[in-house]
């Protein structure tokens, strides 16, 4: 918007109404254009999985980004809300944040990649995702979890049924979904 600082006349719609200003304040952090790269980054990475043919192979370590988004979740109250906002959700269709894409391209790994599931078996890995089910319940946290452990023929113990239990305790009410997932796990 460029003005003369001497003219005389006001700078507002009054008195030229071609003149309009819109300011959109928000409590969301300005992570847009970051938000939307991660986005297509996961998305990207989720096709390659599942065109297969162990593509992988050259990624190093890529589970362990889809994973590194995933502990935003655990992050302040502000960031987690801006990196859950999608401004092009309408009330007919859900969101896609960066967890979903996370999510997305984890479940696909998962059913892609088998020889890959020990990963998110192991007690620290699985201990973060149970607990990332409560933090974000429109995240399908609890669809990967089916996803890592159907045929999977891994041997279980007690502790690892405890976690299940409570993480069915923990969303039988708030989140049937999450609670149906865990036992089909």
């Amino acid at each position: 918007i460029c003005y003369n600082v001497e003219d005389p006349q006001n700078f507002s719609a009054e008195y030229d109404k071609k003149i309009t200003v819109r300011l959109k304040l928000t409590q969301h952090l300005p992570l847009l254009g970051p938000k939307n790269q991660l986005i297509k980054m996961l998305s990207h990475f989720a096709a390659v999985t599942e065109q297969g043919d162990g593509h992988l192979i050259h990624y190093k370590k890529l589970e362990l980004v889809g994973l590194r988004v995933l502990q935003f979740l655990k992050s302040s109250e502000r960031l987690r809300n801006t990196l859950l906002h999608d401004s092009r959700a309408t009330e007919d269709s859900e969101g896609y944040t960066v967890f979903h894409a996370a999510v997305d391209f984890l479940m696909s790994f998962c059913e892609c990649e088998p020889h890959y599931r020990d990963f998110f078996v192991k007690k620290e890995v699985f201990e973060f995702l149970v607990s990332c089910i409560a933090l974000a319940e429109q995240v399908p946290i609890s669809q990967m979890l089916v996803s890592v452990f159907k045929n999977n023929n891994m041997r279980i113990n007690l502790q690892f049924v405890d976690e299940l239990v409570k993480a069915i305790e923990d969303n039988f009410s708030k989140n049937q979904q999450s609670a149906l997932n865990a036992m089909l796990v």
